[in-house]
């Protein structure tokens, strides 16, 4: 017995399964747009440093790892930033598809982020804005996962 055609088959299934695996990458970084957008209020405010060094980084480019600084130190945050984002940058080349790695290079934000009890002067700033905005987007973010997975 002979096959016909099965590396045909073959061929248009690994076509398949990488547009798939680019689905889910897209679902990823389409749900951590969506969790940046929620937590964005949050965000406590001053230059707009803090907001400005989030970044979402993946195997395809996302652009979500750019970032506008201001004020006096505007330009060692940015240096900060884009070596931070070029060491996650190469640490998810290695990392099966997809994966997406995403946070805050500002070297203040995990304090930021821990200072509960604080009052900030932007009016809907709180502590723990990341953890808060997963808790609430995590249904919603899956979703927009399953979503961009289907076939």
């Amino acid at each position: 017995m002979k096959l016909h055609g099965f590396d045909t088959v073959l061929r248009n299934l690994n076509t398949e399964i990488k547009k798939i695996k680019k689905r889910n990458t897209r679902g990823l970084l389409l749900a951590l747009i969506e969790l940046q957008r929620d937590m964005e209020p949050m965000i406590p405010l001053d230059e707009g440093n803090l907001r400005a060094s989030f970044f979402i980084t993946t195997k395809i480019p996302s652009g979500v790892e750019s970032a506008d600084f201001r004020g006096k130190n505007a330009s060692e945050l940015q240096t900060h930033h884009s070596a931070v984002v070029s060491q996650f940058r190469a640490q998810v080349q290695g990392e099966p598809e997809p994966t997406a790695i995403f946070g805050f290079t500002a070297f203040y934000a995990w304090y930021v982020h821990e200072m509960i009890g604080a009052t900030f002067q932007r009016p809907n700033a709180e502590a723990k804005f990341m953890e808060k905005a997963i808790d609430r987007k995590i249904n919603g973010m899956l979703k927009i996962i399953a979503e961009e997975s289907k076939i």
